[in-house]
């Protein structure tokens, strides 16, 4: 089975400002886990090991998923363009939302990319403000 090895360690590398909503309590672990994987040089077994790590969990699972389907860019999903792809359907009792969708602060201006519509949308990480609006493609966020 083949792996995309550049794509992998692009991820692994650009996961940081991300880990803690996508990790919550267990981002210290998983950082160190990256960088204990990162220290050897890029390898088709470091990926896989990578793309192991990434494995563990939905939100890693989906994040990894996003930035090798970027090839070649390879972007994070927050960098990448908000496509308004919704999936699934409700989420508890709210409406649809998008997969991959931006959030923008209305105190700070503080931006925030949600890779899985999974995730819940927290306050403001910068000034602690919620809710956060969701900026929509097109706009000016």
């Amino acid at each position: 089975m083949s792996v995309d090895v550049d794509g992998v360690y692009a991820a692994a590398r650009k996961v940081h400002p991300y880990t803690a909503d996508l990790m919550g309590p267990h981002a210290a672990q998983f950082e160190a886990d990256l960088a204990a994987a990162l220290a050897d040089p890029p390898s088709e077994t470091g990926a896989e090991h990578l793309k192991a790590l990434f494995g563990r969990r939905r939100a890693t699972r989906t994040y990894l998923s996003s930035v090798l389907a970027d090839a070649p860019l390879y972007r994070p999903p927050g960098e990448q363009e908000d496509t308004g792809d919704v999936r699934g359907g409700p989420v508890g009792d709210a409406d649809p939302v998008a997969a991959v969708s931006t959030w923008k602060c209305s105190a700070c201006g503080r931006l925030w990319h949600r890779p899985d519509a999974a995730l819940p949308v927290p306050p403001c990480h910068d000034c602690g403000h919620a809710p956060l609006d969701r900026v929509v493609v097109g706009s000016t966020p």
